[in-house]
């Protein structure tokens, strides 16, 4: 099939200006940093195309780290920043206080799919310009509850088209699911060299 070329098609790299906006967890997923020294909780946000406002359908991505020294909070997280987390349980709401959860995993499959808002500012290092989000100050409650966000996506969503949690909603730092059991009847178990009976 023969097509033409049009770069008008070609999607923005525009910083998103500052302000408010209101968006949707789109998922969550364990990465390590570039030199393997640290790892982090990476939340993609999408802007929500359900509420008036600019930027609809642009990626937004909120980071909460492992800390290095962590304090007896952290701890219970995996070591993640402890108070950054709670202040994301905050904004997203519906989550009451004493809720237990087994693993730092399990919280985050909860809060993909969940609606906030966020305050975007913008921080420049080492000569380059990129949105951020204040763990602690940026995150608030959605204005807007009644999520009838369509991700571009349309895997990604319902039958009915409105924004859904995602099968593979927390990806570890293996690439797997977090919750593998799903990949248990396919499992091959690879022995090692120190495991042959030979």
């Amino acid at each position: 099939m023969a097509f033409k070329t049009n770069t008008t098609a070609t999607a923005t790299n525009e910083l998103i200006p500052e302000g408010e906006y209101e968006v949707i967890i789109r998922n969550a997923e364990e990465k390590q940093s570039y030199s393997g020294t640290n790892t982090k909780l990476n939340f993609s946000l999408v802007i929500r195309n359900d509420v008036e406002q600019k930027q609809k359908n642009r990626y937004l991505f909120l980071e909460i780290w492992k800390k290095h020294e962590p304090n007896a909070d952290d701890k219970q997280v995996d070591s993640y920043n402890y108070a950054h987390l709670m202040s994301l349980v905050k904004a997203v709401g519906g989550i009451p206080d004493g809720t237990e959860f087994e693993t730092v995993l399990d919280l985050c499959k909860v809060l993909v799919g969940k609606c906030m808002r966020v305050k975007v500012t913008h921080n420049t290092y080492n000569g380059r310009t990129s949105e951020k989000i204040d763990q602690l100050y940026g995150l608030m409650p959605t204005k807007f509850p009644d999520c009838k966000h369509v991700f571009q996506n349309k895997s990604a969503g319902s039958s009915e088209g409105f924004a859904q949690r995602p099968a593979e909603s927390f990806v570890s730092q293996t690439g797997m699911p977090a919750d593998s059991n799903a990949y248990n009847n396919d499992f091959e178990e690879i022995l090692g060299e120190g495991d042959i009976p030979f």
